[in-house]
């Protein structure tokens, strides 16, 4: 007597799929996040400072953090106290070059 077994075996054909598939998207939406937060915390320093900063400076200050913050792991959470420090620092500076030319007394 001879048996046969005859066994389906369904082929799933898969699309391959892109090592980074997704990676350009999470990366235009942190930068698009980030790019908020600066614009937000620029405006924020800019109030705070008033007139004593100028925007050049401000706007230098602000850059170097994004700069800085860009190169930790995190890089929305350490924008804000980056750009704070360098703002004042900023102030700091003006203050310094006004006693200097003795400008202020």
């Amino acid at each position: 007597m001879k048996t046969e077994n005859h066994h389906t075996v369904t082929v799933i054909k898969r699309q391959p799929r892109a090592p980074f598939e997704g990676t350009l998207e999470v990366c235009r939406t942190v930068a698009a996040k980030f790019s908020e937060l600066k614009d937000r915390v620029t405006q924020r320093l800019a109030g705070d400072a008033g007139m004593a900063v100028p925007a050049n400076l401000l706007g230098r200050a602000v850059s170097e953090a994004e700069a800085l913050a860009w190169a930790t792991p995190y890089p929305l959470l350490l924008l804000p106290v980056l750009a704070e420090e360098n703002v004042l620092d900023a102030g700091r500076w003006i203050e310094h070059q006004r006693w200097v030319l003795g400008l202020r007394a």
